[in-house]
Parts: C-alpha cells; structure tokens; sequence
C-alpha cells in the first residue's frame, strides 16, 4: 500500500529541514527511500539515497570539477632564450620557456600532457644558426607516449656551415589521457655549435611547439 496525502505531506516537509553534511554517509545510517543531501570534497553537492540496503549517488554541482572540451585544449609555446652548443650524438630536448597560450594549463616543462583520449595536431619549427656541415645529418624528433615522428636533414649538399637554417614537423597523434609530447633535435657528429633560435617577445616566429585536439575518441 503507498503512503497517504498527509504521509507524502510529511515526509516533504521533513525532507526540506534536511540539512546538508560532509563526506559520503555510510549506508547503515541512513533511512531506506530518505535521500540525503552531502558535501563532497572533489565532487561537490551530492545526493545519496538507500535503497535495498545499497548506497546510491547522484551527483548534483560539478563546480569542483574543470570541464574539459576540444575547444579549451590548445598551446602554443616557443623558445624565450638561446639554446646553445647543441650536443652530437644525441637527443636534445628543446627547451620552449615561453608560453604564447595553453588553454586548459595541459605544458610544463617543455611537454605536452594530453587531458583526454584524442587525436591531436601537434606541429614544431625551429630555427637555428651555426649549422655545421661536419655532421651526418640532424634529426628532429615529435616524441610520444606511443611513438616518435622523424624529419631528417643531410647536409652533404653544402659546402660550408649555414649561417640559418629551419626544420619543421607535423604530426597527426593519436593520444590517450596523460600521453606525453615533446620535441627533440639530434646532431649526429660534428661540431657542438649549433645554436636555436628564439623569441622574446611572446609573438613566436622562429622556434615553436604548438597543438591543439581535433577529435576525442
């Protein structure tokens, strides 16, 4: 049999006096059917209700949590110093210390933290001086959690160190949540004195790392 007028009358008025508490209630203090509101550290205002001696949630203020969307996942960083004598023989990470834009706060360090699972653009130029006609060959690397993305240049066609020179890279990644993205550049052999080129200004236009998300999946 349900609950009579007067009786749904009561429990409404009851259920509007109910105060809100903290943490998650155990399930053997609550009442079976009578909902309980709760304040939830990391998940906001939250209702828990009995039923059938199971605890149910329902999640009702998001405020605590940052939405995340393909539109705020985007970052253009550069370098903001000179990166000098590039080591041979191995993989340098280029060091971006400027940050033109990083919707979302997904960089530090140089790297790309991916927030979702995605596929994502990621593009990378540099520029640089003191190009040494010595080595083998440089290689600039876009390297992932998953795999690394390659662009080669031999220098054999040269006959003397360029004074300027750019590399660029565009990758089409497929990334998962906390996949990491960052540039390299190997100089195989040579001289150490390959210098990256910088800006100062906030405006990149030499050395750059920039990404954005273009589907999550």
């Amino acid at each position: 049999m349900g609950m009579t007028r007067q009786e749904r009358v009561s429990l409404h008025k009851k259920q509007e006096r109910l105060q809100v508490g903290d943490g998650v209630p155990s399930v053997t203090d609550m009442k079976e059917g009578v909902p309980e509101l709760r304040y939830v550290e990391g998940a906001g205002l939250t209702e828990y209700t009995r039923f059938k001696n199971v605890l149910h949630e329902k999640v009702l203020d998001k405020s605590n949590e940052k939405e995340v969307t393909k539109d705020n996942i985007c970052f253009s960083l550069y370098a903001s110093a000179a990166q000098n004598n590039i080591a041979t023989d191995s993989d340098v990470t280029i060091v971006f210390g400027g940050e033109q834009f990083d919707l979302n706060g997904n960089c530090a360090s140089n790297t790309f933290t991916a927030p979702v699972n995605g596929i994502y653009f990621l593009h990378t130029n540099l520029a640089f001086t003191l190009f040494d006609t010595g080595a083998a060959y440089y290689r600039l690397k876009i390297v992932t959690s998953n795999r690394e993305y390659e662009s080669w240049i031999d220098d054999k066609d040269w006959t003397a160190d360029a004074a300027y020179h750019t590399i660029s890279l565009t990758a089409i990644a497929d990334m998962d949540a906390a996949d990491t993205a960052k540039i390299t550049l190997e100089q195989s052999g040579g001289t150490t004195q390959t210098l990256i080129l910088y800006d100062s200004d906030n405006s990149p236009g030499r050395s750059y790392f920039t990404g954005y998300l273009i589907a999550a999946v």
